[in-house]
């Protein structure tokens, strides 16, 4: 869907420092005092704006503002998801469109990003800016060196779920799970081939303690879904389970045969989209 007008004018006004000092804006255009033109021109503003220096702090800035809107919040969450697709650890970059990070600024960014993906699961009908937030969390997994691939499922699991956590900290965590083992093969992801190939392993490798972890997460789901007739948390579940399958389905043939595909008694098959 268009991002519409009034995120538009905030994001432009943003370019040109005319952002309030709290990063909000208010904006009267409407979607019916633009014409094709001008449309169009946003458009190109736009995709030059998830590539320029300011997107991160302006996109950063906007997620937590109470004003924005649905649009403006799910696209800077993209935007976010984009710079670091394209961001590298090395101090010299080679391409235009992509950002150094030091080893301060992966760990900041990481902690910010969780933090925020921790607010967004708490917001009504905010998943759609929480699986941005997730693919951002995820490609940031892939990409720096310095956090040990085993440790991230561990860590992310026990970022989002706490002792009291309800059921939507384990949407958030099936979120977070799935787009790990997809961010990871995606083509979209610009990452060093020897590392992606060294993430990919270590998380194969790490295919049935996840799954053991989604059976907990469907158990939960599973109940709440009977009490509030709320089927998002338990259909992330199984949307993450497949993901992780198909990760672990491109493993090495000749991984052990004793290895179960499952942990559980429990058989899950992916028929176009739908799960049974």
């Amino acid at each position: 869907q268009a991002v519409n007008i009034a995120l538009r004018t905030l994001l432009k006004a943003a370019h040109c420092k005319q952002l309030r000092g709290d990063g909000t804006l208010i904006c009267s255009a409407t979607a019916g005092e633009v014409t094709a033109d001008q449309r169009r021109a946003a458009d190109e503003y736009l995709q030059k704006f998830l590539y320029s220096k300011d997107c991160w702090q302006v996109s950063l800035a906007l997620l937590r503002a109470e004003e924005a809107t649905p649009a403006e919040q799910h696209f800077c969450a993209r935007a976010l998801h984009v710079r670091l697709r394209c961001s590298v650890s090395k101090a010299e970059v080679r391409q235009a469109s992509h950002e150094s990070m030091s080893h301060e600024e992966w760990v900041e960014t990481r902690n910010v990003l969780v933090a925020l993906a921790q607010h967004w699961s708490r917001v009504p009908h905010g998943q759609a800016v929480l699986v941005q937030l997730c693919g951002a969390i995820a490609a940031l997994a892939c990409k720096m060196d310095s956090w040990d691939t085993r440790e991230v499922v561990p860590f992310l699991h026990g970022a989002i779920c706490g002792p009291e956590s309800g059921l939507e900290s384990v949407l958030a965590t099936a979120m977070l799970l799935r787009a790990l083992a997809e961010e990871v093969v995606t083509k979209a992801l610009s990452i060093r081939p020897d590392r992606r190939a060294h993430v990919r392993s270590v998380l194969q490798g790490a295919t049935l303690d996840v799954l053991r972890l989604l059976d907990q997460f469907w158990g939960a789901a599973v109940a709440q879904e009977h009490l509030n007739g709320a089927p998002a948390a338990a259909a992330a579940v199984l949307d993450a389970a497949a993901a992780w399958l198909e990760l672990w389905g491109g493993a090495s043939l000749h991984a052990p045969p004793q290895v179960p595909l499952c942990p559980a008694p429990r058989v899950l098959v992916r028929l176009g989209g739908g799960h049974r």
